[in-house]
């Protein structure tokens, strides 16, 4: 199942991305990738308890770039978020927002794809 939404959420940022130069598709669908990918990521903590898991014990390397990449991850959510609405609204900040948006995609991708590498802690 985490595979599906995952999925989607790239595949929603992708629409999102090809589709940017029409707001009233854009934002949505960026909006509904972002809300699902942030409540995905709350949804794995409450039910894993993945933070309180790995406490106190050794990381491979693999897990600590996943949660590196994983905590860049929600940062950018901010930053654009931040200058995507500056450029909805006073159309300023369009570099930094595409700034944004490139780090967000690779970075998610690398979170994808690390995710694969990584049994589930317990």
């Amino acid at each position: 199942m985490s595979v599906i939404i995952t999925i989607f959420v790239i595949l929603a940022i992708a629409a999102s991305i090809f589709y940017r130069r029409r707001p009233n598709i854009h934002i949505p669908l960026i909006m509904c990738a972002l809300t699902i990918d942030m409540l995905f990521v709350i949804f794995i903590e409450m039910n894993r308890s993945v933070v309180e898991s790995i406490v106190g014990k050794p990381l491979s390397p693999v897990i600590m770039v996943h949660i590196i990449v994983s905590t860049f991850v929600i940062l950018i959510y901010f930053f654009m978020l931040f200058f995507g609405c500056r450029l909805l609204s006073v159309d300023k900040g369009r570099t930094q927002h595409v700034v944004g948006i490139s780090l967000y995609a690779g970075f998610r991708l690398l979170s994808f794809v690390t995710s694969y590498f990584i049994q589930p802690i317990g």
